[in-house]
């Protein structure tokens, strides 16, 4: 055989043959769609997951909204309970006195139905604010009328009280309503002034 012929059946036998070529294409293909067919069953176990737990939450905060709802509900109840045997008494003494027109012991009925509120509001930590000869305090008082006075010695000091502020624990749920003192400045005309303060 010629040294050409010898080199032409080399090269023959070194390229590989068609039906070879495609059957390593179609092995590949194979494998990359088995591949994405993986990743679209993760991909839907992972939608599905997360949709799961997207509705546990949705579930759990109405559950949280629901126990906040019920125990508003049961602390308004225990409240309104304490009160109940309070009106009894107001709705009793007030058919007394239009029996009897004593007035007077409607006056002391009134002031034991006023401490026995003061009483259940104890239970449920509410107090009152000491406001009356108290320096002014914002966080406390809220000031409707402010009077220029000479014979107070602090500045900016409750003179009077017109209705009473409340707490809760820490929390003020009820601001007073208060008259404030202010120290008088020197004046040719001597007079004593108040301003209302506007309530916005």
């Amino acid at each position: 055989m010629s040294k050409k012929h010898k080199d032409e059946a080399r090269e023959s036998e070194m390229k590989p043959s068609g039906k070879h070529s495609d059957s390593h294409a179609e092995s590949k293909n194979e494998e990359i769609i088995k591949e994405l067919n993986e990743y679209k069953e993760k991909a839907s176990y992972f939608e599905d997951l997360f949709q799961r737990k997207a509705a546990e939450f949705e579930n759990y905060k109405k559950r949280i909204i629901d126990e906040k709802d019920k125990f508003r509900v049961m602390a308004n109840k225990d409240l309104v309970m304490d009160l109940f045997p309070i009106i009894d008494n107001f709705e009793r003494g007030l058919k007394v006195t239009e029996q009897t027109k004593d007035f007077e012991g409607m006056a002391k009925g009134i002031k034991m139905v006023l401490d026995g509120i003061h009483s259940v509001f104890s239970r449920f930590q509410v107090m009152p604010i000491e406001s009356v000869g108290k320096e002014f305090d914002p966080n406390l008082h809220e000031a409707v009328l402010l009077e220029e006075r000479d014979d107070i010695d602090e500045d900016m000091v409750v003179l009077e009280e017109f209705e009473k502020g409340y707490t809760m624990g820490e929390l003020i749920i009820k601001h007073s309503k208060v008259k404030v003192g202010r120290k008088k400045k020197a004046s040719a005309s001597g007079e004593q002034t108040s301003e209302m303060i506007n309530e916005n």
